[in-house]
């Protein structure tokens, strides 16, 4: 799989277009979250461990750096510790191997507990 940068995309516009965004530095520290999950989260995202507000439950691995690399092109399925917000999709290596960018979506089975979360469906 190749590495990209975050898509040619200015960090405002990665927010726009993406709003169920992580984005984790090489250590799996939040340096940049989507507009939605910002809005709902209960505390700030940024600058803190991945392991403090997540657990990773599919692919069957440790949430560590070398473990991400060796199941790119898994389905990933996080679940956050302190929402009932499971999110599912894929993490992609950001160029340069500075990290990588969990593009994804709330892995919901009914609308209402989008509603629940302060989700719109429009969000």
């Amino acid at each position: 799989m190749p590495l990209i940068d975050p898509l040619g995309l200015s960090f405002q516009q990665l927010i726009d277009v993406f709003p169920f965004h992580i984005a984790l530095d090489l250590d799996l520290k939040i340096t940049q979250v989507g507009r939605i999950i910002d809005r709902i989260y209960p505390c700030p995202l940024i600058n803190t461990s991945l392991h403090e507000h997540f657990v990773i439950e599919r692919p069957k691995s440790t949430l560590t750096t070398e473990a991400i690399h060796k199941k790119i092109n898994a389905l990933f399925l996080l679940n956050s510790k302190d929402l009932p917000l499971p999110l599912k999709g894929q993490m992609i290596p950001l160029l340069n191997q500075a990290g990588f960018l969990f593009l994804c979506s709330p892995s919901i089975i009914h609308a209402e507990q989008l509603g629940e979360l302060g989700i719109k469906l429009k969000d």
